[in-house]
């Protein structure tokens, strides 16, 4: 193990910091909670190591015993990782994003070329497998780019336009809803409860595009909620966020990760301010639901991913 990550696993941390963001933690419904990582997890995957994952549980970090380990939910380490900037795969991910929105070229259509797997299931039923693009997708994709490699994995282009867009002085009480409120991976179905939201303070992704849309439309503005992926190489994130209707287009605008990458030190906020469109990276697909392949007639898989991205420029 190089020297600086085994000092970062090994390191503490300021105890008032450490205590915030355990109780952070705890406005997360316990029932919410699924308790499937151990000590081994929480070292390799989230880089949390035994002095301060011991730091985390003295100051009451939620965990459950078993046996000789202890177990802990992925979002709660998922959440220290950012927190603490630690090398997870969650910060990594942010950072590739951060990376990506600072290459963008204005006015440039970039050619994003992705591989989409899943696996079958119910493994073990004695008819084959009979998996299939969900039908919207056909219609999102660059036409005749549709490679099927193995049964259950597709590739295929898509196209995102780039440009610079700033919203005009009208955007500005919608920033103003997302100002006070903090970043914090949540799981399904607290992230749309907007009860919860009121009384945390705390949203992720899904959660801030459901305030949003519901901010946006008391002030008469045309917003709508998009589902889809942050298409940023090495991997395809899924991510939410609101879309506004300026003029004759709908444009993605999402100033609360824009003002959370900002926060984290991952962004220039001069550079990308929360009224700037994050157009170019953003590959809407429906509403909510991200239905992409099927597995059968009617069963949809939903735990497929976008493994790899190249971008062909």
């Amino acid at each position: 193990m190089p020297a600086m990550e085994a000092h970062i696993l090994d390191s503490e941390h300021p105890s008032e910091l450490v205590r915030e963001t355990v109780d952070r933690i705890r406005l997360v419904p316990e029932h919410a909670r699924r308790y499937l990582e151990g000590r081994a997890e929480a070292a390799r995957i989230h880089r949390i190591g035994p002095k301060f994952l011991g730091q985390l549980l003295a100051h009451g970090l939620p965990h459950r015993k078993t046996g000789a380990d202890i177990l802990f939910d992925h979002l709660d380490l998922a959440n220290v990782g950012l927190t603490f900037a630690l090398r997870s795969p969650t910060r990594m991910a942010m950072r590739w994003w951060a990376k990506s929105l600072t290459k963008l070229a204005p006015g440039r259509e970039t050619r994003y070329g992705l591989n989409l797997s899943g696996s079958c299931p119910t493994p073990g039923h004695p008819e084959d497998c009979r998996f299939s693009l969900h039908p919207r997708l056909r219609d999102l994709v660059r036409p005749g780019t549709i490679r099927e490699d193995a049964p259950g994995s597709y590739s295929f282009d898509i196209r995102l336009h780039s440009d610079v867009h700033h919203f005009g002085a009208w955007f500005d009480p919608l920033i103003d809803h997302v100002r006070p409120l903090r970043f914090h991976l949540l799981p399904y179905p607290v992230n749309t409860d907007l009860g919860f939201l009121a009384e945390t303070g705390l949203a992720d992704c899904r959660m801030a595009a459901l305030h949003l849309h519901r901010a946006g439309t008391g002030l008469g503005v045309p917003m709508r909620v998009a589902a889809g992926y942050f298409v940023v190489p090495p991997y395809a994130s899924v991510h939410v966020w609101p879309e506004v209707r300026d003029e004759d287009r709908w444009l993605p605008a999402d100033p609360f990760l824009l003002q959370s990458l900002a926060r984290w030190s991952i962004i220039d906020p001069a550079k990308w301010p929360p009224n700037r469109s994050p157009q170019g990276l953003l590959w809407r697909i429906s509403d909510e639901y991200l239905e992409l392949i099927r597995h059968g007639d009617t069963t949809v898989y939903p735990v497929t991913r976008i493994t790899s991205i190249a971008d062909h420029g």
